[in-house]
């Protein structure tokens, strides 16, 4: 982090829109490292990306079930996460066991990365989630953001499920 103390408070269904900008670096920053994803799918308008997105956030914070933190630095978001608390997946073989916590988003500014914000977001998350007996967190990565999933195993994280795509309309080689 730079020298500025970093504050975390409460994202509100009102103030969505104070993380508008980190939503569109972390969407040009996805479609970057999406390489692999463009063989199946297509990248939606940024604009349009966002006026979807912030209407789920929107959705989930207006319910007793998710919840939204902000990393600012001299009242400028830098970072944010968005949480979804959800019953775990009663599946034929696995079970999660009580509640399951969701990592749907986190974004920090690049002139930061690497500098504690990611780092801070997450332990206030998992503070938040044990005080609510919610001892598991998940989270989506793309495949190819290897960045990404070298910081989340440096917090914790290990891979359970891999998820694999196939176009069934291409040449198989």
């Amino acid at each position: 982090m730079t020298g500025e103390p970093l504050q975390i408070r409460e994202l509100r269904p009102d103030g969505v829109d104070d993380v508008a900008e980190l939503w569109q670096v972390l969407y040009e920053h996805h479609v970057a490292v999406g390489t692999r994803i463009t063989e199946v799918s297509v990248a939606v308008d940024k604009r349009q990306s966002w006026q979807r997105r912030s209407e789920l956030y929107r959705k989930w914070l207006s319910g007793p079930d998710a919840f939204g933190l902000v990393a600012e630095q001299v009242s400028r978001p830098v970072g944010y996460a968005m949480v979804r608390v959800q019953d775990g997946e009663r599946g034929a073989i696995w079970e999660q066991r009580g509640r399951v916590a969701v990592l749907e988003s986190l974004s920090v500014l690049p002139s930061i990365r690497g500098g504690g914000v990611g780092g801070a977001l997450l332990d206030a998350i998992k503070r938040r989630l044990l005080a609510q007996a919610v001892i598991t967190l998940d989270l989506d990565v793309v495949a190819s953001n290897l960045a990404a999933i070298r910081f989340y195993e440096r917090h914790g994280f290990r891979e359970s499920i891999t998820r694999m795509t196939s176009r069934i309309d291409a040449a198989e080689d």
